[in-house]
């Protein structure tokens, strides 16, 4: 299917709120995903299952729509890469960079989901109050009349700006509203043989990582040349990496600090999954929707509740599900990218040493955070290219295999044992 392709000089801004899977106050232990989808469009995904994409390819035309939509997309978090490409298809939530006459429209927004609220809310900043740990802010910078777009989230700023445009001169201003940036993604083209703007923003604001973003439909060739002229403009041209896949991973504090800047190339695809892997995940994966069925509907009492048999209450179950896969990824994934930390959120083992990490959370909500878990493990999975199956890699007890196998039946086994408790006269009806 063919799309209506955005101007290269236009930049729009389409907010996915995924329902399913959380930044300003930041959580940020948490990676966040930066992924290049070709022609200039990308999107910034966080642990919370929230997205900004910027410049969608778009099945309708851009028309005048200048203002935020009273809707959001919403649907379910992508567990396989391509999914991603499946938000740019919704009816979005766009802003323009421009009004109809073309004059700067400031944006300062606040993207973010409560803990027990289904829906994700957008408010100008002003009014959002204080935002969760877990929210993202997206807000302009304008420089005279070129725009920089900066992305605030789990403790990461990133800015995106237009290689196509003149050199910009920052103030003392200028850099104080942008504040610390940690990746400057630059729009390139093939024709950008010297791109001044992004490399005087790169010279005065000192991003640890440049991530260079095509635009307009460049061959392969095009697009080493713009980014070997970007690499030779900042003298980076020893330190450019080539990452596998179009996903880069980003935590505060991890991976980003290096004796010098550096150049990350994405491709424009995501990495292709093997079909023996594919088929381990899968497997792994038939239990989720059992967990929505059994876990959804309890209140925050329900999974609270200790069964009077001594047995665990059904929010520890919830806990170690998600805590063990997590785990085990991450310590896998940690190995291989550095960004990347070993995430342990395992609960203590036995009843009385148990405390839940969030008591107040309903059954909806530890379904959400289970499937988040699930998410980061497929989101991170290029990581394991070139890896066979049955080969155990560094940090893991297991193989990759074993694991997803060992994963799909601790996760059937938790799920029966809290389905028993149902039974038990002492369970509450709400």
């Amino acid at each position: 299917m063919e799309y209506q392709r955005l101007s290269c000089c236009a930049m729009s801004i389409l907010v996915v709120a995924l329902f399913l899977g959380e930044s300003v106050a930041a959580d940020s232990g948490k990676p966040v995903a930066l992924r290049a989808w070709g022609d200039s469009a990308i999107s910034v995904e966080t642990y919370w299952n929230l997205s900004v994409v910027i410049n969608p390819p778009a099945e309708r035309a851009v028309g005048s729509n200048l203002e935020f939509q009273a809707e959001l997309a919403v649907m379910a978090s992508p567990t396989r890469t391509s999914d991603t490409l499946k938000l740019f298809r919704k009816k979005p939530q766009v802003a323009y960079l421009r009004d109809e006459s073309g004059r700067p429209v400031s944006l300062d927004i606040i993207i973010d989901r409560a803990p027990n609220s289904a829906l994700p809310t957008v408010k100008p900043f002003a009014e959002a109050g204080k935002p969760s740990p877990n929210a993202i802010r997206v807000r302009t910078v304008w420089i005279e009349q070129t725009p920089l777009v900066c992305i605030d989230s789990d403790g990461i700023t990133m800015i995106v700006c237009d290689a196509t445009n003149p050199p910009v001169v920052l103030t003392p201003r200028h850099e104080e509203q942008i504040g610390p940036v940690d990746v400057l993604i630059v729009r390139l083209s093939e024709h950008n043989a010297r791109p001044d703007a992004a490399v005087a923003l790169a010279k005065r604001l000192r991003p640890r990582l440049t991530v260079p973003i095509r635009q307009g439909e460049a061959d392969s060739q095009g697009r080493d040349k713009a980014n070997q002229s970007l690499a030779d403009a900042l003298g980076l041209a020893q330190a450019t990496q080539k990452a596998k896949g179009n996903t880069l991973a980003i935590t505060s504090g991890r991976g980003l600090t290096r004796e010098k800047p550096a150049i990350v190339v994405l491709g424009s695809k995501p990495w292709d999954m093997p079909k023996e892997l594919q088929a381990l995940f899968e497997r792994m994966d038939i239990a989720l929707p059992l967990a929505t069925e059994i876990f959804a509907p309890l209140s925050a009492k329900q999974m609270n509740h200790r069964p009077a048999d001594g047995t665990h209450t059904a929010r520890w179950n919830a806990e170690h599900i998600m805590g063990r896969e997590l785990g085990f990824f991450t310590a896998i994934y940690s190995n291989l990218d550095p960004a990347i930390p070993h995430i342990d959120l395992n609960p203590a083992q036995m009843p009385p040493d148990y405390k839940a990490a969030h008591p107040d959370w309903n059954g909806a909500e530890e379904v959400r955070q289970i499937e988040r878990a699930s998410a980061l493990v497929h989101r991170f999975a290029y990581l394991l290219d070139g890896m066979e199956p049955m080969a155990k890699p560094k940090g893991s007890p297991w193989s990759i295999k074993q694991l997803c196998e060992t994963m799909h039946g601790h996760f059937s086994e938790h799920l029966a044992n809290v389905k028993k408790k149902f039974e038990l006269p002492d369970w509450p009806k709400e």
